[in-house]
């Protein structure tokens, strides 16, 4: 299956005189969905937990390969899923595996 979506990567900016802060820059990006699950966690929590497993391989362009390591999310059917592994070994290729739902930086259930 194809994929096309975003990457969601942190940039630290100074945002007034002495503030810091993470700004996202966003990236398109173009790829192959290798498998897509999702799951539901209701253990303990008041809300359930909606996982999703999805291995995305992409074809990383030089800013991706340079910034992998700030890559924070992507997504996928317009939602915002955390990148938990980024696998570089087959660079040009890069595959990534994710988790839970991204919400600005913080993961349901924290």
């Amino acid at each position: 299956m194809k994929y096309y979506g975003q990457l969601g990567f942190t940039d630290t900016r100074e945002i007034s005189p002495g503030v810091w802060d993470e700004v996202i820059e966003e990236r398109n990006c173009y790829g192959d969905i290798y498998r897509k699950s999702r799951s539901l966690n209701d253990s303990g929590y008041i809300n359930a937990e909606i996982g999703l497993s999805v291995e995305i391989s992409i074809l990383a362009d030089p800013y991706v390969r340079n910034h992998i390591n700030t890559l924070r999310y992507a997504t996928v059917d317009g939602q915002k899923w955390i990148v938990a592994t980024a696998d570089t070994t087959e660079y040009p290729r890069i595959v990534l595996s994710l988790g839970g739902v991204y919400n600005d930086g913080v993961t349901n259930g924290s």
